[in-house]
């Protein structure tokens, strides 16, 4: 029976009662006349009319309201603890009853959605803490309210220590005021900041850290807190200092080379000088071909630079010494230096001769090799 008709039963058989009472009352009027209906007529209707009402109340609070109240109660009940396995019991198959069903299917429901919500809420966790990056939350006053396990294990700290602390605690004074200006310009459009800095650890050691912080705002715009994301950079950050200072060195010995070489050309320079002015000399390519000669083998010879540059210098020698002299050549050319004597022929003067004392001595010029040829 459903529970309109149970209702509209309670009200028919109230007005049925009252409609009995009448009737009596009226038979009464009509053989014992109008002064028995105006005494004991009036009092006995009264005491029908109480005894249906009542009785009609006690149907509706027993079939209706008490149901209605437990019904509230056990929704109060799992509102109040949190509990969705709680089930309500509602005897019947009215729309009471129907109700109390609908509500433990939403029950159902509700329990089945939180059991993803905590598998969900398990499985991030799980993805969070395993993580090697260290993960933070904090708030806007830069209380931290989360922490993972790479995060509190890098600063040597349990997690309980940690909460409540300013995420700026381990950073030098001299850094946090970057950080705090980089904070402030966040806005809703551009949520998220990224900067390294320092970090002192509780024994004194200083290490890098490289940062990425995400404002999270609700629906509404409204900020909620922030998220951080960092990693260990100390290793990079040493790479890049030794980089710098071997660059430093490189520098300093590039300027010292340079140093060295601008000596060596200028002693080169002097060098050369005295050549051409003062020494009897040649300077030739392993195979006697004349590169350069001084003004005193031009003087003696008799000729050009232009004609002598490029010719052997075995061919200014007697044909029974020119054997020797490319042997010599080869010697001083690998590092073995000798005296010895030769014989000088002017090609004008085929008969006019001199003997000299030669030695035969390597060198580099400009990066390349040559023997240098003194006469005396």
């Amino acid at each position: 029976m459903t529970l309109r008709k149970k209702i509209l039963l309670i009200v028919g058989f109230t007005f049925f009662g009252l409609t009995i009472v009448l009737l009596i009352a009226y038979y009464r009027f009509l053989l014992g006349g109008l002064q028995d209906i105006a005494g004991y007529g009036a009092i006995f209707v009264l005491f029908a009319a109480l005894v249906f009402t009542m009785v009609s109340v006690m149907l509706l609070e027993k079939l209706v309201l008490r149901r209605l109240l437990k019904i509230s109660h056990d929704v109060r009940s799992i509102e109040s603890d949190g509990n969705t396995k709680k089930r309500i019991q509602v005897d019947g198959r009215d729309e009471l009853a129907n109700l109390t069903n609908d509500i433990n299917k939403m029950l159902e429901r509700l329990e089945h959605s939180e059991m993803m919500i905590r598998n969900e809420a398990e499985k991030y966790r799980a993805v969070i803490e395993d993580q090697t990056e260290f993960i933070c939350r904090f708030d806007q006053d830069g209380t931290l309210t989360f922490i993972n396990d790479a995060y509190y294990r890098f600063f040597c700290y349990k997690r309980r220590e940690l909460i409540g602390r300013h995420f700026l605690s381990f950073v030098p004074d001299e850094d946090r005021g970057h950080i705090e200006e980089l904070l402030s310009a966040i806005k809703p459009d551009s949520p998220v900041i990224s900067y390294e800095n320092r970090v002192i650890l509780p024994e004194g050691e200083e290490l890098w850290q490289h940062w990425s912080c995400r404002a999270i705002y609700d629906d509404q715009g409204a900020f909620m807190e922030y998220q951080a994301v960092g990693r260990d950079i100390s290793d990079r950050k040493q790479a890049e200092n030794n980089l710098l200072n071997l660059n430093s060195k490189l520098e300093e010995a590039n300027i010292q080379l340079g140093a060295a070489y601008t000596n060596m050309k200028n002693n080169l320079d002097k060098l050369r000088k005295h050549l051409f002015k003062e020494e009897f000399a040649f300077l030739v390519d392993r195979k006697g071909q004349i590169c350069g000669i001084t003004e005193r083998v031009l003087e003696y010879m008799k000729l050009s630079r232009n004609e002598m540059i490029g010719a052997n210098m075995s061919d200014y020698l007697p044909d029974k010494e020119r054997e020797t002299f490319i042997g010599e050549l080869h010697e001083a050319w690998i590092g073995i230096t000798k005296q010895s004597y030769v014989q000088l022929l002017r090609p004008q003067e085929k008969s006019a001769s001199q003997f000299f004392e030669m030695k035969l001595a390597r060198l580099t010029l400009e990066g390349k090799r040559m023997l240098l040829v003194t006469l005396r």
